[in-house]
């Protein structure tokens, strides 16, 4: 246990040695570490678990809590022995915003940090790197092929200078490198924190009753210029209906109120909203965990939450329905999330089984994410049994060495193991019972009663890979980059491992994996065109004249195949489509659509070949220009060299944001940056309707 004791504003205490409060931690999944704040390789406190720390004698069950309470106790801005003075002490805070956007890379942002404007640092500061990111569109499935779309909360990054100190930085000084920042603490921003940031605009509506924020900013005279997201954030703060609010703009750029552009709810988010009276408040929030499918319908998630065991609750207090969609052998369209609902409605009872049952007006859904590593220890519903580190990851063998009690069938097991230096999860999906161990009676563990899950390197967050064939990296949580999974046993004589492409899927009538002498390749067939697609190993792409295709990767390499359709060409040709085509009641998922063009294979032909009379396609994207030669201005209303299901590359560089045609719809939280290298991926669908999606290169 790590005993941290408050000595004095100066001084703390671990384990009863005293220490100068010169020091930060940083949270590694429900892990935390304590360092040195002028010397990162001075670590006080190797990462241990949220629960191995007294702070003042408390004990706290979540790392944002635990990293909050001690930052006041381990750190001071100031700290120098009780009695002397600064002389010679880097310890005078100063702090320096700059901007995040979704997607930005760890050297993008280093980049934004050494283009900040040139500024002078004593030898009397340290340096603090502030950056507040948008409100970001969240869509996620739930409920079958539903998609919800939610906003998630601006993020706040606060990052710490690093082994410098008196100089001059920014532009025209000294530049750092990646060693030189270290990533302190990021999290919901509040309205102070946008607030603080000077690019922030601030719009005071006084005090307002009989309207809404919306009907307010439309009639005011004369009308109030917002500005972009890119330029700054916008907050309104005032009194609506006797509570004091704060609403963070997500709109767009435009000048707005009497006779001029006219906003709605949706451009308007609520970030902070604080009773003028606390008192006998149901504020005491409980979770209640239940477990759900991708395809349960919204009637069925009410069920499930109905019938969660008794349970009562106070006047003061409030229910969240915490969920995760689970593989369990059923495929999902997006990666494995979290899914909180509130109880709406409600107050004081008993609830559950044989207690009030809840209506659908009853809960409502909050937010999705991806399920990460405290999610999934702090679900009571979950047991995770460690295997430690196995070089040659055969988890497996390792299991099936001791005897495991999978009985409960109330819970969700998992094995954890480490494969140099990556921690991996695996997910229990077979029939409750008793396996492993030397007893006759017993059974041994088989790759189908797991769905494997892979953690980001550094372990701080949870990257699933599930059976839909993506995987996640949740470094920001509320923006998951999602990547096209490779298939396993690219290489000779290996053979495809994991469930990685299910019949619902492929319009095809069958899916095997091929072993023997087959080993490596996938096989689809569909009987009505007798055609075969074959994912193999080698060097080169045949069309056989069996109608089989063969695909073959360069040695050693991977092959990346998310999704794959199998259909008719202009209503007469055989034709392979890389990623699902669209249509009303099927349409591409976000993730499918923003990699569609990810298949490193250069032997690959750009749009279509013919082989022996039959042509095959692929929707590697068009690209209408190059990097070295950008498009500028507005975007044009065509695209070139179109074709349903096609997606289309361009890139874009403008000082001005470009206006783009009626029609074109944009998906996701891509935002178009100014005086930065922009890709527009665009996909004509039908009609007039274009769906696009932004990034920025990397």
């Amino acid at each position: 246990m790590n005993i941290i004791q408050t000595v004095s504003n100066t001084r703390f205490t671990l384990n009863g040695v005293q220490y100068l409060k010169n020091y930060l931690s940083a949270v590694y999944g429900n892990k935390l570490e304590i360092f040195n704040c002028y010397e990162r390789k001075d670590i006080l406190v190797e990462q241990s678990h949220v629960n191995k720390f007294s702070v003042d004698g408390v004990i706290y069950d979540n790392p944002a809590a635990l990293q909050s309470a001690l930052m006041g106790v381990i750190y001071y801005r100031n700290s120098i022995d009780d009695g002397g003075s600064l002389t010679d002490q880097d310890n005078v805070d100063i702090k320096k915003t700059f901007r995040l956007f979704a997607g930005l890379s760890p050297s993008q942002i280093l980049a934004r940090i050494n283009n900040l404007p040139a500024y002078t640092v004593s030898e009397k500061q340290s340096v603090w790197f502030v950056g507040i990111e948008p409100s970001q569109e969240v869509i996620g499935e739930i409920g079958g092929a539903n998609l919800n779309v939610v906003f998630s909360s601006p993020r706040i990054a606060k990052y710490k200078m690093m082994n410098k100190g008196k100089g001059t930085y920014g532009l025209g000084g000294l530049q750092l490198t990646s060693a030189d920042i270290e990533l302190i603490y990021e999290s919901s921003a509040t309205s102070d924190d946008i607030v603080n940031d000077p690019s922030t605009s601030l719009i005071a509506f006084g005090s307002i009753s009989d309207l809404d924020i919306s009907a307010w900013l439309n009639s005011q005279t004369p009308a109030i210029f917002i500005q972009s997201q890119q330029a700054g954030y916008t907050i309104f703060r005032g009194i609506s209906n006797g509570i004091n609010t704060s609403y963070l703009w997500i709109g767009t750029s435009h000048l707005y109120g009497f006779g001029k552009a006219q906003s709605t709810m949706a451009d308007f988010q609520i970030i902070e909203n604080s009773g003028i009276d606390q008192v006998d408040q149901d504020n005491i929030d409980i979770r209640k965990y239940f477990a759900y499918y991708s395809t349960d319908t919204p009637s069925q998630i009410l069920s499930k939450i109905n019938s969660i065991s008794t349970y009562s609750i106070s006047e003061k207090q409030s229910v969240w329905f915490i969920g995760y969609i689970s593989v369990n052998g059923v495929r999902s369209d997006t990666p494995i999330a979290s899914a909180k609902y509130k109880m709406m409605n409600k107050g004081k009872g008993t609830y559950g089984v044989g207690g009030v049952q809840l209506t659908a007006v009853d809960i409502e859904l909050i937010y999705l994410k991806p399920v990460t590593i405290p999610d999934i220890e702090d679900n009571p519903a979950n047991t995770i049994e460690s295997l430690g580190n196995i070089p040659d990851g055969n988890y497996l063998q390792i299991a099936n060495e001791s005897e495991w009690d999978f009985t409960n069938s109330e819970q969700t097991y998992f094995f954890s193991y480490i494969v140099s230096g990556v921690l991996y999860l695996a997910q229990f999906v077979g029939l409750s019972g008793i396996y492993g161990g030397s007893e006759i009676l017993t059974n041994d563990f088989s790759t189908s009663d797991f769905v494997s899950s892979i953690n980001s390197n550094d372990m701080s967050t949870l990257g699933v890979q599930s059976i839909s064939g993506s995987s996640v990296d949740n470094t920001d949580p509320y923006n998951p980059v999602v990547n096209a999974i490779p298939l396993n046993g690219t290489e000779m004589g290996n053979h495809v491992t994991g469930k990685i492409i299910s019949n619902s899927d492929i319009e095809a009538d069958s899916f095997i994996v091929k072993h023997g002498e087959d080993f490596g390749k996938i096989g689809i067939t569909n009987d009505e065109f007798n055609t075969a697609l074959t994912i193999s190993s080698s060097s080169k792409i045949l069309f056989s004249t069996d109608g089989s295709i063969d695909f073959y990767s360069i040695e050693g390499a991977s092959l990346f195949f998310p999704i794959l359709y199998l259909g008719l060409l202009d209503g007469v040709n055989p034709e392979v489509i890389y990623g699902s085509p669209y249509d009303s009641t099927n349409p591409q998922s976000l993730p499918d659509k923003q990699y569609v063009d990810t298949l490193y294979l250069s032997i690959i032909p750009e749009n279509t070949f013919t082989e022996n009379n039959v042509i095959v396609s692929f929707t590697k994207s068009l690209v209408y220009n190059l990097p070295s030669i950008p498009s500028s201005g507005n975007i044009a209303d065509d695209l070139f060299n179109s074709k349903t299901g096609f997606v289309q590359k361009i890139y874009h560089y403008d000082a001005l944001i470009p206006d783009f045609p009626p029609g074109w719809i944009l998906i996701g939280a891509g935002f178009y940056i100014p005086d930065e290298l922009n890709i527009i991926y665009a996909e004509w669908i039908e009609g007039e309707r274009v769906e696009y999606w932004i990034i920025q290169e990397a």
